[in-house]
């Protein structure tokens, strides 16, 4: 079982269970055991945030009910590290989930994905970070104002000098 603590200090209880995995099946449409077979289901848990709580909250959801805390409540209780922690709870119990000689596997490839996503992280920091990205950002802001200007300047010169049959089509003049 693993235990994470929310905004409040309350602690949450997760265990890989059949039910546990069925009401996230059923509830949040997530088939956690194809999660070692399918990339696609981890990059859902671990890259939207509402999906991950739709997870936590039907995986809590006996301890949910017995508190008495609505969806949205629980929601706003995952905020900033807290979500942090409740992911990596969640993701130290499931493996715990599959047999003995399949857990070291499945620990493997969730460590390996949370790791090439924390390096893709790193590198996009750095990307963003490197002057030669804002040399790049200002001259697609300068190509965008002068286009904007020569835009602008065509528009303006079409006003003043429009032909009379823009004339006659306004009405009023």
């Amino acid at each position: 079982m693993s235990v994470f603590k929310d905004e409040q200090n309350q602690e949450w209880h997760l265990k890989a269970t059949v039910t546990a995995f069925e009401r996230i099946r059923d509830e949040a449409d997530i088939d956690m055991l194809s999660l070692i077979d399918d990339r696609a289901v981890l990059e859902r848990i671990t890259n939207h945030p509402p999906t991950f709580v739709a997870v936590l909250h039907a995986w809590l959801m006996p301890q949910l009910n017995q508190r008495g805390v609505t969806h949205e409540a629980f929601a706003e209780l995952l905020y900033g590290p807290t979500m942090q922690y409740a992911m990596e709870a969640a993701m130290k119990e499931v493996p715990q989930f599959f047999p003995l000689h399949r857990q070291p596997i499945v620990t493997a490839m969730i460590g390996k994905y949370l790791a090439a996503e924390r390096k893709a992280a790193d590198n996009a920091i750095e990307k963003l970070n490197d002057p030669q990205t804002d040399a790049m950002v200002d001259q697609v802001i300068a190509r965008a104002n002068r286009q904007a200007d020569q835009e602008m300047q065509r528009i303006i010169g079409e006003t003043c000098t429009g032909s009379p049959e823009s004339l006659e089509s306004t009405p009023g003049l």
